[in-house]
């Protein structure tokens, strides 16, 4: 694929984000928990999702794993890439789409699978809650 020109870049677009919404630190948290989430999931681990999932999405990983039976092999994140679609406001909490992309491997398999996805993350405007991911849909 082609790459996207420079105009794409963090600082051409910073004036799309609220003032106080940093996209890079943003993105840097957002990356953390896209391999916090791939270690919590091979685990099953609640616990860990608790920490940044909303109830209703944990409460959905919870049943897939359910009926996907015992946690099977491990996910390594080869690539990951990662970009901020959006940030808006709606009623008294930021909701902001993060894309990732990139190369994932699964259960040890010989060649990573390429994968998209869009996250949507929202944190109440005010007060110190951090950022919980609300929504997670194939890209």
């Amino acid at each position: 694929g082609g790459s996207a020109p420079a105009a794409n870049s963090v600082a051409a677009t910073a004036g799309r984000w609220p003032a106080d919404f940093n996209a890079q630190e943003f993105l840097r948290h957002a990356r953390l928990n896209f391999v916090r989430l791939q270690e919590a999931n091979d685990k099953r681990d609640s616990e860990a999702l608790a920490d940044f999932l909303a109830p209703d999405l944990l409460a959905d990983i919870q049943s897939h794993w359910q009926s996907e039976g015992p946690a099977q092999g491990k996910t390594d994140v080869v690539t990951l890439e990662s970009e901020v679609l959006e940030v808006v406001t709606e009623g008294l909490l930021y909701v902001v789409s993060v894309r990732f992309s990139g190369l994932i491997r699964e259960d040890g398999a010989a060649e990573p699978q390429a994968f998209a996805e869009i996250w949507h993350l929202e944190k109440p405007i005010r007060g110190n809650t951090g950022w919980q991911v609300s929504g997670i849909q194939q890209a």
